[in-house]
């Protein structure tokens, strides 16, 4: 039975239809490749969008850096917007270090901010002495921040061309904690785990400034960060990722584990994250070096590029629905050029991949497989590890692979993508 939506809704679903379309273009618009020289990105330094008491208990001025394609270069009247948050533990570093991936990502046809946010805990005494109070309420400022920021950003939206129906949300290391529990984390959610913050510091979503805009976030870049519950993560909250960890992180382990050391704070990496929001039916696309530690693809400014290269591409699957799952485990070059040609003529979609019997105890038959042409098949376990690859195979034999939830993809000729889930039984 049909049921009447209510006006605000079917408004919403009136605007989200044309702002997907009008982003989902072919052409290197919001792709791994700049359409936009640094000439033509504009920026404005030092935006301050609060104050608030910082870790010595003085008032601070908040501000951001923020990259956009020049006015006269860009005819777009809206845009979509990302937030970028840096590293340093909470101790150290800076927005403007971020600088010239936010005009990286300006450079492809995007918003981009870099935050600076309040830093500072007593961060003395070596692993086992660590002041994890102090630690966690520097994170929550930090938290504290980003939601002023965003607010800031969506209430100013126009000045910027922000189309704040597409807003995105990213850091690196201490960032990408940032980012994630801006995303996923809720006040009653935090106060659980930060039981005094609201006390001595307030609320997440109140200090700093207050506007009371709200924003929303459609995507997650994650960069060798964390959440502090992956349960946290929820149907209501869930969004897309694109995440780059390495799977030997000490200090934010890529699956759950204490940052920086066994007594540190209990965190729950990219891999959590993915692992996550795949039982949530959410889509997402996890970067794993295979033996890397924390920072990967981060140690020249062509490894940064790689990483927003994957981003753009990764964001524009959104605009045009057609985001795939997937696990690389080592470094694919990202490439939107199917995303394109399907945005040029839209094809009929295929018959959908499948797996029988499912659950299954041994062998299964796949269909919806690609009728001509060769094609790849790559089956990932629940952690992101691939246990089978192999060309133009209809069947498979798990009589031997442990009991668990296991992602079938398969690749055709023409760049098609399709994806799967089974469950094995003992």
């Amino acid at each position: 039975m049909l049921r009447k939506l209510p006006l605000l809704l079917l408004l919403l679903a009136a605007l989200a239809g044309p702002a997907r379309a009008q982003y989902c273009v072919p052409g290197a618009r919001f792709t791994q490749t700049p359409v936009f020289s640094l000439a033509q990105v504009a920026s404005v330094q030092n935006v301050v969008y609060g104050q608030a008491r910082n870790y010595q208990g003085q008032m601070q001025p908040l501000t951001f850096n923020i990259f956009y394609p020049d006015f006269l270069a860009d005819p777009l009247p809206k845009r979509p917007f990302i937030l970028i948050i840096h590293g340093g533990s909470f101790l150290t570093g800076d927005g403007s270090e971020l600088n010239a991936t936010c005009q990286e990502f300006a450079r492809r046809g995007y918003v981009a901010a870099t935050l600076k946010y309040r830093l500072g805990w007593n961060a003395s005494g070596v692993c086992g002495q660590r002041d994890t109070v102090s630690q966690s309420l520097a994170a929550y400022r930090g938290v504290q921040d980003a939601h002023a920021a965003m607010r800031y950003l969506a209430a100013n939206a126009a000045t910027f061309r922000i189309d704040t129906t597409w807003m995105f949300a990213g850091g690196n290391s201490a960032g990408g904690f940032i980012s994630a529990d801006l995303a996923f984390v809720s006040q009653a959610e935090m106060n659980s785990r930060v039981p005094n913050a609201v006390a001595q510091l307030g609320l997440l979503d109140t200090s700093g400034n207050s506007l009371t805009t709200r924003f929303r976030l459609r995507g997650l870049f994650q960069n060798w960060g964390a959440v502090i519950s992956d349960r946290f993560i929820t149907a209501a909250d869930a969004i897309p990722m694109v995440a780059f960890h390495g799977d030997r992180d000490q200090v934010a382990p890529i699956d759950a584990g204490h940052n920086d050391c066994p007594s540190g704070i209990l965190v729950y990496g990219s891999r959590s994250i993915y692992n996550r929001l795949l039982q949530l039916g959410q889509c997402a696309e996890l970067n794993v070096k295979v033996g890397g530690g924390h920072g990967v693809y981060n140690d020249t400014p062509a490894q940064d590029v790689f990483r927003i290269e994957h981003a753009a591409c990764f964001f524009k699957s959104l605009f045009c629905n057609s985001c795939t799952t997937i696990t690389h485990l080592d470094s694919i070059p990202a490439s939107c050029a199917r995303l394109a040609s399907a945005a040029a003529e839209p094809a009929a979609l295929p018959e959908a991949l499948a797996a029988y019997p499912n659950p299954t105890s041994g062998r299964l038959t796949l269909t919806g497989l690609p009728a001509a042409g060769p094609f790849q098949l790559m089956v990932y376990n629940a952690l992101g590890a691939c246990v089978r690859q192999a060309a133009n195979q209809r069947e498979l034999d798990a009589t031997a692979w442990p009991a668990g939830l296991y992602t079938v993809r398969v690749l055709a000729v023409d760049g098609r993508v399709r994806t799967t889930r089974f469950v094995k039984q003992e």
